[in-house]
């Protein structure tokens, strides 16, 4: 990681490689061995909540044509997204407790060696980065609610629809044979079907509730970030002015 990938807001290691060639960087520089270990955790974490995230993006995207895929598939898919959602909260708690370890860590100075400021725009970069992939994981949660709530109206419906044919097949029966064995069977037919739509419904509920309460979660841990990174942006502002003008000054 170079001078100028820092300045040009490139401070985020984005693949195991690229972090341990940080790492080394910032060795060089004098930096503490807890330091880089929490960078790499972090910059570990902000990589798997993104790639997550992507996943969970091309997972909606087929949601949005499931009157296409049949009920079998939309379930699947469905099931799928959940899953993910459940994982990568999961990922965003444990990550926590990092973040505000490495909020923690000394601006000025560790063991009366001034840090650099490479470091503490890393530092600072990497809080925003990790609050930037909760965001969309947020956004990508809220879209999964949508298309869960599609679903829920959808098996409702079907619900409701079965429901009112074995009202209509129990109203057109007749006294002749063919016709009642019509109605004594009918009607199982349409308890199976009524059911199944029930146990959909269900589910659907519940899942739903599951996403909506993992975005209120996520919702407190986004705040705190926020005003971890508000507290900070003073500082880091004023070591980005002041790096802004020396990159100038050495271009002159």
């Amino acid at each position: 990681m170079s001078f100028n990938d820092l300045e040009q807001g490139r401070g985020v290691p984005d693949s195991p490689a690229a972090r341990q060639e940080a790492s080394q960087t910032f060795a060089s520089r004098g930096e503490t061995p807890e330091f880089m270990q929490l960078t790499d955790r972090v910059g570990l974490h902000i990589f798997r909540i993104n790639a997550n995230v992507a996943t969970l993006q091309k997972l909606d995207k087929r949601l949005q044509d499931a009157h296409e895929l049949g009920q079998n598939k939309t379930d699947e898919l469905m099931k799928q997204f959940v899953d993910l959602c459940e994982q990568t909260r999961g990922i965003v708690k444990d990550s926590t407790d990092d973040i505000k370890s490495l909020n923690a860590y000394s601006f000025h100075s560790y063991g009366g060696v001034r840090r650099s400021s490479p470091s503490l725009l890393l530092q600072s970069k990497l809080q925003r980065d990790f609050q930037d992939a909760i965001a969309a994981f947020q956004v990508i949660q809220k879209s999964g609610i949508r298309k869960e709530k599609v679903a829920l109206a959808y098996a409702k419906q079907q619900g409701n629809d079965a429901s009112g044919m074995d009202f209509q097949i129990q109203e057109q029966s007749t006294p002749s044979q063919q016709l009642i064995q019509t109605q004594i069977h009918a009607p199982k037919i349409s308890q199976e079907e009524l059911e199944f739509q029930e146990s959909l419904i269900a589910e659907r509920e519940a899942e739903i509730r599951e996403i909506e309460q993992g975005v209120q979660e996520l919702n407190e841990i986004f705040r705190d970030l926020s005003h971890m990174v508000q507290e900070q942006g003073g500082m880091i502002d004023n070591i980005e002015y002041n790096i802004g003008n020396l990159a100038t000054n050495l271009l002159a």
